[in-house]
């Protein structure tokens, strides 16, 4: 949570920037408002497949299907059948696509510029674990402190796909 450009979205993209090795297809972004529909989260009805099989599913090529980092830019604003849609996505990493399928998902970020208001947004507030706020500048000094930063150049990763991988499969092993 933050007011605008306080760099909500190029913090998230500076983290997918320090994992070497990150596929292509490992990352998905998008901006949610009232009329997002749920095919362009998951994908168009695959209509051949339709036609030919009579089987409903989605073509998830370029959606969050395939993705491992998904960033959902102001999540508070998606409608209900968007917010519904993402249920099962966020609760159990799993998709509906004539069958159940697992999906490879490691972690959704949900940004917003506010807090959400009324009990359905609260719903999906719940589901977010980790939550932060990030604050502006607010002093001069800080301001410079930023601009003289050596880290405004190149990002060099600090993790490898293969060392995240790694670490999921030590938590599972983790006894609750």
């Amino acid at each position: 949570l933050g007011t605008p450009g306080v760099a909500k979205t190029k913090a998230v993209t500076l983290l997918r920037d320090h994992i070497d090795g990150f596929p292509d297809d490992g990352y998905y972004w998008r901006p949610l408002d009232n009329f997002t529909t749920p095919p362009q989260l998951f994908g168009p009805p695959d209509v051949k497949a339709l036609r030919e099989e009579g089987v409903w599913r989605h073509v998830t090529d370029n959606t969050m299907i395939p993705a491992l980092l998904v960033l959902l830019d102001e999540i508070f604003k998606a409608g209900s059948s968007c917010l519904q849609s993402l249920l099962s996505y966020l609760n159990e990493r799993k998709f509906m696509n004539d069958v159940m399928i697992d999906v490879p998902c490691w972690t959704v970020i949900g940004l917003a510029n506010e807090f959400p208001q009324g009990q359905e947004l609260n719903a999906m507030y719940d589901r977010l674990d980790l939550r932060a706020i990030i604050s502006p500048i607010s002093s001069s000094s800080g301001c410079m402190e930023m601009l003289r930063s050596q880290n405004a150049g190149d990002v060099v990763p600090t993790l490898t796909v293969e060392q995240i991988i790694a670490a999921q499969d030590e938590v599972t092993k983790v006894e609750i």
